[in-house]
Formats: C-alpha cells, sequence, structure tokens
C-alpha cells in the first residue's frame, strides 16, 4: 500500500484532527511524507482540512472521483470508472458516450459516490451469480 493510501485511510478512519507527527509516528514515516500524501490527496478533490497546533481532518464529499469510490470497493475488483465534474444533459451525454464507446461490458451511470458504490457493489454481486450460474 503507498504512502498516499495509508494516510487517506488513517484520516478516513478518524473523524477527529490528527497531527502530521502522529500521523508520521503511527506509519513510520517522516512528516515531510505526510505533508506530501495530504497535498496529493487535495490535488485530486479530497476535501482535506488542516489547521495550525491541530492537524489534518477528511470532510467527507459526495463529489464522484476514482478514489473515493474505490475506498469502499474490494481492491481486487477489475472495474473502469470515468467522472465527469458536470454534465448538461444526462440524457444527451448517455445517447452520445454509447454511441461512441460500444461498450460491451456492464456500464453504469451515477451522480454521487453512495449511487457509484453501490452500483458497483450490484455490478460485482451480478456478476458473480452469472459465473456461478454457468
Amino acid at each position: 500500500m503507498e504512502t498516499i493510501e495509508k494516510v487517506f485511510n488513517l484520516l478516513t478512519e478518524t473523524p477527529e484532527y490528527v497531527s502530521g507527527q502522529q500521523i508520521a509516528n503511527k506509519l513510520n514515516i517522516s512528516r515531510t511524507a505526510v505533508w506530501k500524501a495530504v497535498s496529493s490527496l487535495k490535488q485530486r478533490g479530497f476535501l482535506i482540512e488542516g489547521k495550525t497546533r491541530m492537524g489534518y481532518r477528511d470532510l467527507p464529499s459526495m463529489k464522484l472521483n476514482e478514489d473515493g469510490i474505490r475506498r469502499y470497493l474490494d481492491s481486487a475488483l477489475d472495474l473502469t470508472f470515468e467522472t465527469y465534474e458536470q454534465i448538461e444533459s444526462t440524457n444527451d451525454f448517455c445517447k452520445n458516450w454509447l454511441s461512441i464507446k460500444k461498450y460491451q461490458n456492464l456500464t453504469l451511470f451515477c451522480q454521487n459516490i453512495k449511487q457509484a458504490v453501490t452500483a458497483a457493489m450490484d455490478k460485482t454481486s451480478f456478476l458473480q451469480k452469472s459465473a456461478e450460474s454457468t
């Protein structure tokens, strides 16, 4: 597991502030590595709050991003994600997307993380049941 994943997991499992030094000690990494991981998480769109003399904490977001969805799923799942900040018309987007991509795999369109995770779990369950029946 990479440093960024370890820092992310620690922050999402702890609702209160965690100091950079506490994170560094717990993960056996430098405070600089903690700072770099937090900066990288922020660049990926995660809401990480940092307060002087208090530390960092994760502010949960419903913003769709691949990392946010994957954290709720089994890491062994082989799924591909495409996320978008905003779509003008879902109907127009789906029609256009399907006419261009011609995917044979099951495709899920979701508007938030909860919906995406639920759909991905349902897809996995559906695929496992299909494999068992053949």
